[in-house]
């Protein structure tokens, strides 16, 4: 392979995962808008939706999966190219305000203030915070952060005390145990949700430097990773009561599926306009901030007689832009640190 070629396959690539952040953001605000009919929600809508249902089980399903995946293959790159990140202290120190400023000033301030004015919890605001976000037992969407927080943690550590050339490989293998002992976890810090994920990080990191072989076997295969994408779809259906030992390999098959979707996407109009651009770089933002959004427009409407269909599209597209000008706003006034932009 030439060195143009490379240099082209690269740009795809980049694109490949631009496409992944913007069309997943997109549909994380749509599962956290449809997952009120699922019954997992904060609120119940008047009218049942067995469509959003499902649709929000099956997303549910992978995505996150599918996250910590691309978070695997960024901190691979990134160590690839950069001689900081060989440097444990500044990858902690860096991640650390990456996602744990934003984790806690963003728990304490914005997600328990509105637990309690909700009511979406019994306890006080001072013992919510002590308890489910200081100790990470029912942070809500902030869990993420956390748990991928203690993911780098996981692998910094596996990095400094493996001396083999192959530790990619090891890693991976040691990923398959922990995930065993998840359900042996006490559940603080979410260090038993972290565990499980660090199987689809450490395949990411496994995988960051095999891309260039990878992505022409999903082109050549595309038939294959639709037709085993498709069949993640009726056993989404019991995504909540599968064993997470079983539900790691029964989602595999979506990741890679979304996978070989954004190259497709990549080379298309839908990733090469202005909602794209600001929706990429306020992604992050978009996380933070619209669920609790969601949850105000749901508890004001949801008892109404709104079509599901119209409730869960005007909620999501409402909490993308309020989302987005908030974002926005955070950066004008120099806030920015809050949705991890230090």
């Amino acid at each position: 392979m030439n060195n143009e070629q490379l240099y082209l396959d690269k740009q795809v690539i980049d694109k490949q995962f631009e496409v992944i952040r913007v069309f997943g953001s997109i549909i994380i605000v749509f599962m956290h808008s449809s997952i009120m009919y699922g019954g997992y929600g904060v609120a119940f809508p008047k009218i049942k939706s067995e469509f959003f249902k499902f649709f929000s089980f099956y997303f549910y399903s992978f995505m996150i999966e599918l996250f910590m995946l691309l978070s695997g293959i960024t901190y691979g790159i990134c160590l690839n190219k950069s001689n900081e990140y060989s440097d444990a202290k500044f990858v902690l120190f860096s991640k650390f305000k990456r996602l744990m400023i934003p984790y806690y000033l963003t728990g304490i301030l914005y997600v328990a203030p509105i637990m309690i004015i909700l009511k979406i919890t019994n306890k006080n605001y001072f013992k919510y915070v002590l308890i489910d976000i200081i100790l990470g037992k029912n942070c809500r969407h902030l869990w993420f952060l956390l748990a991928l927080f203690d993911n780098f943690i996981f692998i910094i550590i596996l990095r400094s005390f493996i001396i083999s050339e192959k530790k990619e490989e090891i890693i991976l293998i040691i990923s398959i145990f922990l995930l065993l002992i998840t359900r042996e976890i006490p559940d603080i810090l979410c260090l038993n949700r972290a565990l499980y994920f660090f199987l689809f990080f450490s395949l990411g990191y496994f995988i960051h430097n095999k891309i260039e072989t990878i992505n022409p076997f999903f082109s050549q295969n595309l038939s294959l990773w639709f037709s085993l994408g498709f069949a993640t779809f009726p056993l989404s259906l019991f995504g909540r009561a599968i064993h997470g030992r079983l539900k790691a390999i029964q989602v595999l098959p979506g990741v890679f599926f979304y996978f070989c979707f954004a190259r497709i996407i990549c080379q298309s109009f839908l990733s090469n306009n202005i909602i794209f651009d600001m929706i990429l770089k306020n992604g992050f933002g978009i996380y933070i901030i619209h669920p609790m959004l969601i949850y105000f427009m749901y508890f004001k409407y949801g008892q109404n007689n709104i079509k599901p269909w119209i409730l869960v599209f005007s909620t999501t597209i409402t909490a993308i832009i309020f989302s987005l000008i908030i974002s926005v706003f955070l950066r004008l006034f120099h806030l920015a640190f809050l949705i991890g932009e230090i």
